[in-house]
């Protein structure tokens, strides 16, 4: 009842005085009307279209049902523009089915529609600050209305307060994705992968039936679990209980090895194996940990800019937990401190049993040869980088599609239909990150650029180790102080401030740039000698672990959450040149005391069997999850509703996504790579 004469109080009240503030932001973002066409209209666009629009005047005007769904599925200020919904976009696929609706009687128009999306702005003078904002308009029209006609229509029926910044017709009837040169080559590859995946899986399960049946019959066996015989594709089959004689005549040759390279059935098997005796199986589960914080990130990167309450980020970035999102940036710190690790743990490892059997350590040969050099980077140029291209493509040719047929055109998510073509190359040597991000394709891989770049100076480092450890030590961390050191002048001079609403702050200058994050890569690296060096058994006292686990925690805490009010210029420096190093420092506790039997509770969630298939296709959801994100929000006809709920459950949906992909991009590229690479390479053919 109070309701009720609140209400009607408020109704006599803009009755008896102008309610001047509900009925100027109503005017003021009544951007397009066609009723505000003026006499002689007719005259500035074709008569076919004048014909329709004079048409679907006389039907608004009549109240006739298709000329209702036409305006209907037309954008309009409704809500929530001063809470930064700035995509009055109506609905395409309404507009487009108007023509074929014959369910009721007139409701389908005497022509087709069509859908165009109009950029607007808007002088909103004493509504926001500043004096004018950008809207997109989604509009439905005849389809006789060519692009020409659509901008004079929107000139004639838009107030004096609008300015038409341009329009474009979803989708646009000039493209075509077949006729695109990337289309067929990226369709030739496809076709030529699922061939050879098809082939290979199919002799590979026929190998495996023969080798069954010869298998019960010399040993009398009614069924066999597979145990007896093994083989693989890196190598010809081998006997456990039978002699190797008696399958000699099935022994693949090269050709055959190479096409069971790209067998399903096998390279699955390897993704989901679980066997290890790998000391360090707490960077599986640390690997696919910091693969979700990533996602949850970029999920929030790509979400905000497509909403209709970007606002909502305001408030959200109060929140004391959000940090843990918005501060995803040492998530990559964790992918750079663990290729450290990985190399350089590896390298001493081997040099170690090389050693131990008396001969020459692989650093001496390596030093004495620069083609061993030349053989490890090809090594890894060629595993990396098949699945990358292919990625590469499909970004390009969806950046393509996207831009001619999607209502939202937001910069970072349709650049690369400009950028790929003429940068691709830049990628393809992993050198993009020295080179201006507005050119940059594919704007995610600036991590495999700077990793790979980190890998040739770690390499290098580690062979000149093995003669003049010394020297090697001094340069590696004469790498790192410069690295701080350049990073803090960056800071200093550009004025910069490192907060919670910019997380990515000068990202030409300071984010991606390889001289800037070499920090953790360089820890990683010490960790790796380390672990080797004592065989991953230091032995604690239980009070150094409990200092250990509370001061790695707290330092993680602390970067995480530590950015509350303004830092001065010198905290500031400090700050964002130490930050990445520290952060590798705390991870390099956690993967210490996990492989040295410290690790407690935490050891056994890193080293859970579960995470193993998840880490070994990591790479692959690196590389495609961004992919998803953009065809999933490319895809809508409408801005996201942000909420927090709403955004876990998106997260969460982007990292089953874009694992289930990545396993299918591992299946037909990264997996038989790995699998020729052991059997051609040189090196990988020197060690069997």
């Amino acid at each position: 009842m109070v309701g009720v004469r609140a209400l009607s109080l408020l109704l006599l009240v803009c009755r008896g005085v102008t309610c001047t503030g509900t009925r100027r932001i109503q005017e003021t973002l009544d951007v397009f009307d066609l009723n505000r066409l003026i006499v002689g209209w007719r005259g500035n666009v074709t008569s076919e279209c004048g014909d329709d629009i004079t048409s679907l005047l006389s039907g608004l005007g009549n109240g006739t049902l298709w000329a209702n769904k036409m305006l209907d599925a037309s954008g309009r200020y409704s809500s929530q523009f001063l809470w930064g919904n700035s995509y009055w976009l109506g609905s395409h696929t309404l507009c487009q089915q108007l023509h074929f609706d014959t369910q009721q009687e007139g409701s389908a128009p005497p022509f087709p529609g069509t859908y165009s999306v109009i950029n607007l702005r808007i002088n909103t003078t004493g509504l926001t600050t500043p004096q004018g904002r950008d809207v997109v308009l989604g509009v439905c029209l005849p389809a006789s209305c060519n692009g020409a006609d659509v901008l004079q229509l929107l000139h004639l029926s838009t107030p004096t307060t609008v300015t038409v910044l341009g329009a474009r017709a979803i989708p646009d009837p000039s493209f075509a994705v077949w006729r695109e040169p990337g289309f067929c080559i990226l369709a030739v590859v496809i076709g030529l992968v699922t061939l050879l995946v098809v082939i290979g899986t199919g002799y590979d399960l026929m190998l495996q039936r023969r080798v069954k049946q010869r298998d019960t019959k010399s040993t009398g066996v009614s069924e066999c679990n597979g145990n007896h015989l093994s083989y693989t594709a890196t190598g010809p089959l081998e006997s456990q209980d039978v002699p190797k004689s008696e399958f000699q005549d099935i022994k693949p040759s090269l050709g055959m090895q190479t096409l069971i390279c790209f067998s399903a059935w096998t390279n699955l098997q390897k993704i989901c194996g679980t066997r290890t005796e790998d000391s360090l199986s707490c960077i599986h589960g640390l690997r696919v940990f910091s693969l979700l914080w990533v996602i949850a990130g970029h999920t929030c990167m790509f979400s905000f800019p497509v909403s209709d309450n970007k606002a909502f980020r305001q408030l959200v970035e109060k929140d004391f937990l959000f940090q843990s999102i918005s501060n995803g940036a040492f998530s990559v710190d964790t992918f750079f401190f663990i290729s450290g690790v990985m190399a350089s743990y590896l390298f001493f490892k081997k040099s170690a049993k090389m050693q131990n059997k008396g001969e020459e350590c692989a650093g001496a040969m390596m030093r004495t040869n620069s083609l061993r050099f030349i053989g490890v980077f090809s090594y890894r140029y060629l595993r990396l980088t098949p699945p990358y291209l292919f990625v590469l493509a499909v970004t390009q040719l969806n950046a393509r599609w996207f831009y001619h047929n999607s209502v939202f055109h937001n910069p970072i998510m349709v650049r690369d239909q400009a950028t790929c073509p003429d940068y691709w190359w830049r990628n393809v040597l992993y050198i993009n990150t020295l080179f201006p991000v507005k050119d940059m394709c594919m704007i995610w891989s600036w991590y495999l650029a700077n990793d790979t770049q980190f890998y040739t100076l770690g390499v290098i480092l580690l062979l000149l180790s093995a003669k003049y450890f010394k020297l090697a030590v001094t340069s590696l961390f004469t790498f790192l102080i410069s690295s701080w050191f350049t990073t803090a002048v960056i800071v200093l001079n550009s004025h910069h401030r490192p907060s919670i609403e910019e997380p990515l702050g000068l990202f030409d200058e300071i984010y991606d740039k390889p001289w800037t994050r070499l920090g953790p890569y360089v820890v990683g690296m010490c960790a790796g000698w380390v672990l080797c060096k004592t065989n991953c058994t230091i032995k604690m006292h239980k009070a150094v672990a409990i200092t250990g686990w509370t001061l790695s925690i707290g330092m993680t805490f602390i970067l995480v959450h530590g950015l509350y009010g303004d830092l001065d210029p010198i905290m500031s420096a400090a700050y964002v040149a130490l930050s990445h190093t520290a952060w590798a420092v705390a991870v390099a506790w956690i993967v210490t005391a996990c492989s040295t039997g410290n690790g407690g509770y935490v050891n056994k969630l890193l080293s859970c069997k579960f995470f193993f298939p998840l880490s070994r296709i990591s790479y692959c959801a690196y590389l495609v999850h961004p992919l998803v994100m953009i065809s999933v929000i490319m895809h809508m006809e409408s801005p996201v509703h942000l909420g927090r709920a709403t955004m876990i459950v998106v997260i969460f949906g982007y990292f089953i996504m874009s694992y289930m992909l990545s396993l299918v991009v591992s299946l037909g590229f990264e997996a038989p790579t790995i699998a020729l690479l052991n059997i051609l390479h040189p090196i990988k053919r020197k060690m069997k």
